[in-house]
């Protein structure tokens, strides 16, 4: 039974495990790129919380540590809300590296042990395909750890791990405690020039594959082409190219037998002379490699047997013979890509030599590539030379065009074989049956009768027509008929007319045609697929060296971008590595998530050389900017006919012809690149320069805002409305330039243009914005543009500048009348930042705002904590024990701690009114907006508002409600200003409203004595002489704000409070005929202004507190 039979244990054993072994390493490609930056470098924050394996003897004493600090415990979970899927996706990884070592064990275990009847080890050898899938089982044992090792640091793996350990859930993770031995770091540091003396021999000790099975593997190797790869290459010169698949295999299956790297110096001979004679780099995976210099340094046979051939003359002398091998091929490269130079007939022709010339190409390729980065300086100074790189770049795009229209038209070929075997099969059995007629013995007239070439030419017509394209036997039957022609043609044919002769020519073409025709076939399309490949050099492609060479030469010119496409096409043979065994073991859901994923590395490898374009068009622009806006004056719609030729400005006008032009050559040049496949993906030009256009606009927004946003000096007003003229003048000749090339870029630039804008500055906001949310860990170093403009906005406002906001004007002022923050400014802020970018600012003050809020409510819980007698205030409250002769005695306790911890309390609810009020001022301006340049929407929304408000008033009992389209007419209002901010519960506060009336109702009164009620300006201005400088209105808003998150009733039981306060000091005062305090007064109109402010009920205020019988009192001087 073959062992590719599916109803074979052992077939379907194997090849799924090397299908499970693929997929890890694709995972793994990916996990490593998601590590947290914590996790590799931990922040401050993080550093006490994130432990290696030194840990595990001390947690005891380590967990005490956190949970004894609330600090810690804090940190804590969020770092695991933070990163506990990433993390968990990593350890998964991890425990799959484990489950295939175990299965590869255990499955090893059992054919020893015969447990397949089938096979044993000797047989299982034997078999074609078994020889290759127990190589390749083995291969991945070593393959697996070296590249996590290689890819994720040790220290980051155990991190990981005690991550995992410490917050695991019980009866979760099995295997944990035999993972975290295999995952333990190694001393070996990637790109260190020493190597450990025991690496990777240690590491590797760390599993245990059946020996008798290694052995067996490697003689296996040894002894025989597994893969049957030198037919792809059979020249001696090339076996280092047809055998680096199975040496990549025995290089690692080697590490599995240390005793045959140490102690068998011929052993090791014969595998360097077969593998490694000309070749010492090898690829363990998909363009990862090592250095075997470097790797069997501390094998004692194997490094002898290795300096053997690695010698600065036999170095130089390989080199020799691939510089003049690489001159020939250039040679014939540069023939065959003419134009012209590669046709149907061409291919057919010379199919040999074609194939010969690629041969030669990828094997030059293969051995500059891989030891073009070789890691000894003074050996690959040998031959890496100046523009070493730049040659072997050149040559390589050459030879992947060449590669690209040989498989196009051998493809075209093979895809037009059945059609023109039988055109030419049909015309030349056709030919010969008009000669037979030609010299048929019944044309009694005719001279030409000869009816023995008439019955030759009868039977070359039926030989003809029983040829058939499926047949084997078919070239040996056209052979035949060549070779009949040929002799009949000789010596039958040279005393007939020239008319007779050339037909039997032209059907002897056809007939060769044939022939031809039944060579290309799709082993042919396998053949050329085998020797491109190209999947050793994905990594080192990708280095920056190379990179930014293909972007020098796109560069210079945009239509090498073809070359590229067809460089992609070359480097997707790493699908092919990937994805065979997947399709034998039939997994679909897995080959379909590992294709996507080398096709998006692919694709990212496109994009990345290419964003040299858009870069480039970009530059273009900004000189197209500059002319337009200093050069090339706007013409208006009338001009008189004298003042024409002042419009003409022909220098420059052509100056911005040859700019424009410009650009559309470099958009040409990746438009001119066909869609196309890259493994799962297509490849669309138009998009890819859309998406190129897309990110490169994205990236000079963001550097433009960061750049001109640069405030050196805080809060200085001056200097930020300059800044936000020259932004709103660079925006607006950007845009105008971006808009008037857009049809040379084939993209529709508005729409380009306001996606990508809306896209920075959301990008922005969302990161300030996630700074203050749960898992945010870095909140000080998160600022953006758009954070930096929102402070110093809170900076230019400062109470301590002297600034007052007058709610009659709505704005801020000097106290000269200077504006500092109002219309001049809200103006300026739009023409920079646009609608989009105040409704930022707007969103991130609200962020702000509930900072201040949880900070303010922290406060107070620990004022209630701390001083009891704000407990005793509530409590003799509710059972209504206070009245207006206790109640001094009580608020004059509270008073007395508010007046010890006031300041800071002043500080944050002033920090909140600043910013409710500025969210006003923002609304103001986005409703302003909003009614003046989409007055159609403005009025829709407003109508669409109130229909809302009354239908829930007028139903509040209504259960059908579709919440979606609260939310989504929510979203719109906030845009166009329609939410009042002073109306705006921020957060839930279900408990903890009497604290808050307690604590505020003596912070009133004590923030009271420092302010008075200007008629004048109609608003309360601070007291001269106060011994704290501070807005009394900002001040109140902030307290509106804080009684807004609470029910009504904890502002109307501080206020009950205040009442008590007041009735009692008139009472006593009019009992004992004294003047009233004007401290009364103060207290009055402050909470006056806090219930015009927040729109509280004027007729419950006068319930609680006799304004009537305050004003027919006079106010003291």
């Amino acid at each position: 039974m073959s062992i590719l039979n599916e109803a074979n244990d052992c077939h379907k054993i194997l090849v799924r495990l090397v299908s499970y072994a693929n997929t890890i390493c694709s995972e793994l490609f990916r996990v490593k790129d998601l590590i947290p930056e914590d996790f590799i470098n931990p922040s401050n924050c993080c550093k006490d919380l994130i432990f290696d394996y030194s840990y595990i003897p001390k947690s005891e004493s380590i967990d005490m540590k956190i949970n004894s600090s609330r600090e810690l415990r804090i940190i804590d979970m969020k770092i695991k809300e933070k990163y506990e899927r990433i993390i968990w996706r990593t350890f998964q990884v991890f425990e799959s590296i484990y489950q295939y070592t175990k299965q590869v064990e255990e499955f090893y275990d059992k054919i020893i042990e015969g447990e397949y009847l089938q096979y044993n080890a000797e047989t299982l050898l034997v078999d074609v395909e078994g020889k290759q899938l127990v190589c390749e089982t083995l291969s991945f044992v070593v393959r697996l750890l070296l590249l996590l090792d290689i890819l994720i640091p040790g220290i980051v793996r155990e991190r990981i791990l005690i991550f995992v350990l410490r917050h695991k859930r019980s009866n979760e993770f099995g295997d944990l405690d035999k993972i975290i031995p295999l995952v333990k770091r190694t001393e070996y540091i990637v790109g260190s020039s020493k190597k450990p003396s025991n690496y990777p021999d240690e590491y590797l000790k760390r599993i245990h594959v059946n020996d008798y099975i290694v052995q067996m593997a490697i003689g296996r190797m040894l002894s025989d082409d597994i893969y049957n790869t030198t037919k792809s290459f059979p020249l001696p010169d090339h076996r280092s190219s047809a055998l680096s698949a199975q040496g990549s295999l025995l290089t690692m299956i080697l590490f599995l037998s240390p005793q045959t790297l140490n102690n068998n110096i011929s052993f090791m001979n014969e595998v360097v002379n077969k593998f490694f004679g000309d070749c010492w780099i090898v690829p363990i995976y998909i363009g990862h490699c090592i250095d075997l210099t470097f790797f069997w340094d501390s094998y004692k046979s194997a490094r002898q047997a290795l300096q053997r051939v690695v010698t600065p003359s036999h170095i130089e002398n390989i080199w020799k013979g691939h510089q003049q091998v690489m001159a020939k091929c250039k040679v014939e490269l540069q023939g065959y890509l003419e134009e012209g130079g590669m046709t149907d007939e061409k291919v057919m022709l010379n199919m040999q030599k074609l194939i010969n010339c690629q041969r030669n190409c990828n094997v030059v390729l293969r051995w500059a590539l891989l030891h073009g980065t070789y890691p000894i300086k003074k050996l690959r100074d040998i031959f890496v030379k100046p523009k070493y790189h730049e040659d072997i770049i050149d040559f390589l795009l050459e030879t992947a065009q060449f590669e690209f229209e040989l498989k196009r038209i051998i493809g075209n070929i093979v895809k037009e074989k059945p059609l023109q075997w039988e055109n030419l099969k049909n015309e030349s059995s056709k030919r010969m049956k008009d000669l037979s007629n030609y010299f048929n013995d019944e044309n009694k007239l005719s001279e030409h009768s000869n009816s023995g070439l008439m019955k030759w030419c009868l039977f070359m017509s039926e030989q003809i027509d029983k040829l058939d394209v499926k047949e084997i036997s078919s070239g040996k039957s056209l052979s035949k008929l060549i070779q009949a022609m040929e002799e009949v043609e000789t010596n039958y044919l040279n005393d007939l007319s020239l008319v007779v002769v050339e037909t039997v020519r032209k059907t002897k073409d056809m007939l060769t045609k044939m022939f031809r025709l039944l060579n290309v076939n799709d082993t042919v399309r396998g053949l050329l697929d085998n020797i491109s490949d190209c999947s050793y050099a994905n990594e080192l492609l990708s280095t920056q060296v190379y990179v930014e060479y293909l972007q020098q030469i796109i560069k210079k010119n945009p239509r090498n971008s073809l070359k590229l496409r067809s460089l992609i096409l070359k480097m997707s043979s790493i699908l092919h590595l990937a994805l065979l065994r997947m399709m034998q073991a039939k997994t679909d859901e897995q080959m379909e998530n590992v294709s996507k994923y080398y096709s998006e590395v692919l694709v990212n490898y496109v994009q990345r050389v290419l964003e040299v374009i858009p870069e480039q068009v970009f530059l273009l622009i900004n000189s197209i900017a500059k002319l337009q806006v200093t050069s090339i004056p706007e013409t208006p719609v009338f001009v008189e006919k004298k003042d024409i030729i002042s419009f003409a400005l022909f220098d420059e006008r052509n100056y911005l012809a040859e700019l424009t032009h410009a650009v559309s050559i470099y958009a040409e040049g990746i438009l001119a690149m066909e869609t196309t496949f890259v493994g799962i993906i297509q490849v669309d030009p138009v998009k890819l320069l859309e998406d190129g256009i897309r990110k490169a606009l994205g990236r000079r927004l963001k550097n433009m805002f960061s750049k001109t946003l640069q405030f050196k000096i805080k809060g200085n007003l001056g200097e930020t409305l300059t800044q936000l003229s020259e932004l709103s003048n660079q925006i607006g000749g950007f845009s105008t330039s971006f808009r008037y090339i857009q049809d040379y870029l084939h993209i529709d630039g508005l729409k380009v243009w306001q996606e990508e804008f809306t896209n920075v500055i959301s990008t922005c906001v969302n990161e300030e914005c996630n700074s203050f949310l749960a898992n945010g860990l870095d909140t000080v170093n998160s600022q953006t543009f758009i954070g930096k403009l929102t402070s110093q906005i809170m900076s230019i406002v400062d109470y301590r500048k002297n600034v007052f906001y007058l709610s009659v004007a709505n704005g801020w002022f000097y106290k000269d009348g200077k504006e500092v923050i109002g219309y001049v400014f809200m103006r300026k802020l739009v023409s920079a930042l646009s609608v989009l970018g105040v409704t930022g600012i707007n969103q991130l003050c609200a962020f702000k705002c509930v900072k201040e809020l949880n900070d303010i409510i922290t406060t107070v819980n620990l004022i209630v904590e701390k001083y009891s007698v704000f407990n005793q205030m509530t409590q003799n409250f509710n059972e209504n024990k206070l009245n207006e002769q206790n109640i001094f005695k009580v608020i004059d306790n509270g008073l007395s701690v508010v007046t010890k911890i006031g300041r800071s309390l002043i500080d944050t609810l002033h920090n909140l009114g600043t910013l409710q009020l500025l969210r006003e001022q923002l609304n103001c301006q986005l409703c302003s907006e909003n009614r003046t340049k989409a007055t159609s929407l403005h009025f829709a929304l407003k109508s669409f508002d109130q229909a809302l408000v009354h239908d829930f008033f007028e139903n509040p009992n209504k259960k059908e409600r579709e919440p979606l389209i609260y939310n989504e007419i929510n979203r719109f209002l906030d845009v166009a200003g329609f939410v009042p901010a002073l109306s705006k519960v921020y957060i839930t506060c279900a408990e903890g409203g009497d604290q808050i009336a307690s604590v505020l109702s003596s912070f009133i009164l004590y923030c009271s004595q420092f302010f008075i009620f200007d008629s004048k300006y109609q608003t309360l201005m601070l007291r001269p002489k106060a011994p704290v400088p501070y807005d009394p209105y900002v001040l109140a808003v902030g307290i509106v704000t804080v009684f807004r998150q609470f029910h009504p009733s904890t502002m109307w039981a501080s206020f009950s409070y205040l009442s008590l306060y007041v009735k009692g000091v008139m009472t006593n005062c009019l009992t004992l005929s004294k003047q009233i305090p004007f401290i009364i007064f103060q207290l009055c109109d402050f909470m006056t202004s806090i219930i015009q402010i927040g729109g509280y009920d004027k007729k419950i205020y006068d319930s609680l507190i006799p304004v009537s019988l305050l004003a027919s009192l006079n106010q003291p001087n």
